[in-house]
């Protein structure tokens, strides 16, 4: 029995190595490829423009603008931002992976 914990010691150790080889290898591919973008109150952004066809006004939303350019109005939330248009106008409340500078 004591050599049977033994062979599940090392076997545990094993696992735990290569699961930290793993997450170390895994984290440093993800980070080349996700940026931390920080906004600030008073900022001109692009907001991701979400529209649905309307067959019955002859619209199309796929010809539709793709992103709208906004301006952060107030800061809601560690991710989150109230966005206005240009002319003032409060459009809502977004997530920041909805818009880029």
């Amino acid at each position: 029995m004591e050599n049977r914990g033994k062979i599940l010691g090392k076997t545990y150790e094993k696992v735990k190595e290569n699961i930290e080889a793993a997450y170390k290898k895994y984290s440093h591919n993800y980070n080349l490829r996700s940026k931390l973008q920080e906004y600030k109150v008073n900022d001109i952004v692009w907001k991701k423009n979400f529209v649905l066809s309307n067959a019955s006004e002859n619209f199309s939303a796929k010809l539709a603008p793709k992103y709208v350019k906004c301006k952060i109005i107030t800061k809601k939330g560690p991710s989150s931002f109230e966005l206005a248009d240009m002319n003032g106008k409060s459009v809502g409340i977004f997530h920041a992976g909805d818009f880029h500078k």
